[in-house]
C-alpha cells in the first residue's frame, strides 16, 4: 500500500531519483526486519520500481552499476555512531557480499559526498582513482533479479601507494596521509598529504588454516 501512494511522486530529473533511491535506502536500513536474510528481499519492489526509470543498469545486491564506484562508499551509521569501529558479519547466515550495504545491520549512510571541510579547513573535491574490472552476483532464484544473493564477485582496479591512517575521535573518521619515500613521518601531517577519508563499515572474520584461530580482516 506504501508503495502504490509512493509511486505518483516518484521524481522525474536524473540527480533527483538518485537522492531519493538513497534516502528511501538510508529509511529503509534504519528498520529491524524479523528475518534478517530477507535484507534484500524485502527491499525488491523498490528496486525493481526504480530499475524501470534505469534500464540500461545492473542492479548487484543492493547496488547499481551506474552509481559505481561512488556506492560502493556506503557507511555503517551504527557502528560510526556507538564509536566502534567495525560491525562483525556472520558468515554463517550470509545475505550479500560483504561490500553490498545488505551485508550489514543498521542504518546506512551513503556517503557519495566526502566531507568538504576537516577541522575548519576546506578540502579538494573527491577524486575517482579506481575502475571496475567486474561485478557480478549469484541470484538464489534466478526468477527473482531483485532478491536474494548466494554470492558475489567484485574486482577493482587501483593504484597502490603507502600512507598511514590517523583516526579522528570527534569526527568518527580515519584521514589517510600519505608517506613519502625513505620519510619518517609524525603527526602533526600536513594537509597537503592527506589523501583521503577512511570510514569503516564490516569486519569479517576468517579461519587462519595454520592455527586454526580467527583472525578479522577489515572491509571499508
Amino acid at each position: 500500500m506504501w508503495l502504490e501512494d509512493f509511486i505518483p511522486l516518484l521524481p522525474r530529473s536524473a540527480s533527483n531519483r538518485v537522492d531519493s533511491w538513497f534516502r528511501l535506502l538510508r529509511d529503509y536500513t534504519l528498520r529491524e526486519l524479523t528475518k534478517p536474510k530477507d535484507k534484500l528481499v524485502a527491499f525488491a519492489g523498490i528496486a525493481e520500481l526504480f530499475h524501470e526509470m534505469w534500464p540500461e543498469s545492473r542492479y548487484v545486491a543492493g547496488l547499481w552499476t551506474h552509481h559505481f564506484p561512488e556506492s560502493l562508499l556506503w557507511v555503517n551509521n551504527a557502528a560510526l555512531q556507538q564509536m566502534r569501529d567495525t560491525t562483525r558479519l556472520d558468515k554463517a547466515r550470509y545475505r550479500a557480499p560483504s561490500w553490498s550495504w545488505a551485508a550489514v545491520d543498521g542504518s546506512i549512510g551513503t556517503s557519495l559526498t566526502a566531507p568538504c571541510r576537516y577541522r575548519g579547513r576546506p578540502l579538494p573535491a573527491p577524486t575517482v582513482m579506481c575502475c571496475i574490472k567486474q561485478c557480478e552476483t549469484r541470484l538464489k532464484w534466478e526468477g527473482s533479479p531483485y532478491g536474494e544473493v548466494t554470492s558475489g564477485l567484485l574486482v577493482i582496479e587501483a593504484g597502490v601507494m603507502p600512507a598511514v591512517m590517523e583516526w579522528d575521535f570527534e569526527e568518527h573518521f580515519g584521514v589517510l596521509v600519505r608517506v613519502k619515500p625513505g620519510e619518517d613521518i609524525k603527526p602533526p601531517y600536513s594537509s597537503e598529504d592527506w589523501l583521503g577519508f577512511y570510514l569503516p563499515d564490516a569486519v569479517e572474520v576468517f579461519g587462519c588454516p595454520s592455527s586454526g584461530n580467527p583472525y578479522s580482516v577489515v572491509g571499508s
